[in-house]
């Protein structure tokens, strides 16, 4: 049912590929990338309640509720497993609070409306389908306060000096759009980033802005760089089940990119680069 007791239509995308896609978008990496947990123009000093959509293992939430101890974060996931893991690390680093709960993917957001200053969501083009663009955001613009903030952040491949890495994003993308996942067709990236300001403009927020920001892929580009390659290598390797299902490749033509690609990243020389988009907008009094 949705919060108007109706039968729900299949409002989120659950698939062990969209699982490790949070993981890896929730990376501390990226966060450093967008230089800030929100847009500056987002003032939390005077905020109650904010909601993490689709939180992952809630590295986002968990770092809000450090920052902003007065803050009642919750975060939310489909994922069961995600969601333990998000506990476990909140118990374990004492993070009052914060909580976590696990929704239905044919389910809406099952809160009272207008309940949040702010909604938070990273790559929503990872867990959702392409015709449920509107519903979700008309769905997480109810539960803003009249004046809150809804910020949606997406990612999007560029190019490296890796042509394994190379090919295994164009498998990657060419699974997405197969599973209907691509508002761009034609392009070799969803197309969600670059459309995040008109979708917020046409769903009737006001003050929408937004910023681009880099994610360096080139080995020696940051003290962090290297830690992050090696979790984006694991990362791609649970992302295998998905691409031979699809019959995109076989394993072993997989398995020999994957290692080409890790040996690629690692060389001195190595560069690459995608990027964030941070789209924001308030609900109009």
């Amino acid at each position: 049912m949705d919060h108007n007791g109706n039968n729900s239509p299949e409002y989120w995308q659950e698939t062990a590929a969209s699982e490790v896609a949070r993981v890896f978008f929730g990376h501390p990496y990226m966060m450093e990338a967008l230089g800030s947990l929100l847009p500056s123009m987002i003032d939390l000093r005077k905020a109650q309640k904010v909601l993490d959509v689709g939180c992952g293992n809630g590295e986002w939430a968990r770092r809000v509720a450090k920052a902003y101890p007065h803050l009642h974060v919750i975060g939310i996931d489909t994922s069961l497993h995600l969601i333990q893991e998000a506990v476990s690390r909140a118990t374990s680093e004492k993070v009052d609070s914060l909580s976590f709960y696990q929704f239905g993917t044919a389910q809406a957001l099952d809160f009272p409306s207008e309940s949040f200053d702010v909604v938070h969501v990273h790559s929503l083009a990872s867990f959702i389908s392409t015709v449920m663009w509107s519903r979700i955001l008309d769905e997480m613009i109810r539960l803003l306060k009249i004046g809150g903030w809804l910020n949606i952040v997406d990612y999007e491949h560029g190019t490296t000096s890796s042509a394994a890495f190379n090919k295994l994003a164009a498998m990657g993308m060419a699974g997405v759009r197969a599973l209907g996942g691509s508002l761009a067709p034609s392009s070799p990236t969803r197309g969600a980033a670059a459309r995040l300001y008109g979708f917020l403009v046409d769903a009737g927020l006001i003050d929408v802005s937004y910023t681009v920001h880099a994610l360096d892929y080139g080995i020696n580009s940051h003290p962090g760089t290297r830690a992050f390659l090696d979790d984006f290598v694991v990362d791609m390797q649970n992302f295998k089940p998905f691409i031979l299902q699809l019959g995109l490749l076989d394993g072993e033509t997989f398995d020999a990119l994957l290692a080409q690609t890790k040996s690629d990243f690692y060389l001195p020389d190595s560069c690459g680069y995608a990027y964030l988009i941070s789209a924001v907008g308030r609900k109009e009094p």
